[in-house]
């Protein structure tokens, strides 16, 4: 008889740590579920903001810039084939120097960047884009020199735009829509 008392009271006791485990079970499947959640809308969030179409356009305008910032010039400063880059012609601009073949920095910049700019952002009858503006200039702590602007077409309330800054040169373009 004591047998089956004490056997019975050894199961209620397995019976209470198998509950007990169970719970600790159950709680941490909830947290796990809980911070599953956030996640997902966290990851929610995130797409939105890149999906958005003017966070797109901007995205794009700021990529087009560091691009052209990184092109090849048709201007060598100390000797051909050393062709400057965009963002190079920019600083020799600034200094005044001209190329190889005695053409102005400044001038072949601005060429550059009309063409880049025509041959990338169509404006006319039938396009999207009815203008753009680029500004490139150099700034210090305490000045701010525009070295090239480049604008075509018209500009109304429509626009998306972005900049790129380095240590010197800020360029920016607004795509007039």
């Amino acid at each position: 008889m004591l047998n089956a008392i004490l056997g019975g009271y050894m199961h209620l006791q397995n019976l209470s740590k198998n509950k007990k485990g169970q719970e600790e079970l159950v709680g941490f499947v909830i947290i796990v579920v809980i911070a599953l959640i956030v996640f997902l809308i966290f990851l929610a969030f995130q797409f939105n903001k890149y999906n958005n179409p003017q966070n797109k356009a901007d995205e794009e305008i700021r990529q087009f810039i560091v691009s052209m910032n990184r092109f090849t010039s048709e201007c060598a400063i100390s000797y051909e084939p050393a062709y400057s880059t965009i963002l190079d012609l920019s600083e020799w601009c600034y200094r005044g120097a001209e190329c190889v073949d005695d053409k102005k920095a400044c001038d072949v910049l601005n060429d550059s960047l009309v063409k880049l700019l025509e041959n990338s952002w169509y404006v006319g009858e039938g396009s999207v884009v009815k203008g753009y503006e680029l500004n490139v200039s150099y700034k210090t702590n305490r000045t701010q020199e525009e070295l090239a602007y480049v604008k075509k077409g018209s500009c109304g309330l429509n626009s998306r735009g972005s900049e790129h800054f380095t240590e010197t040169i800020s360029s920016s373009l607004k795509i007039c829509y």
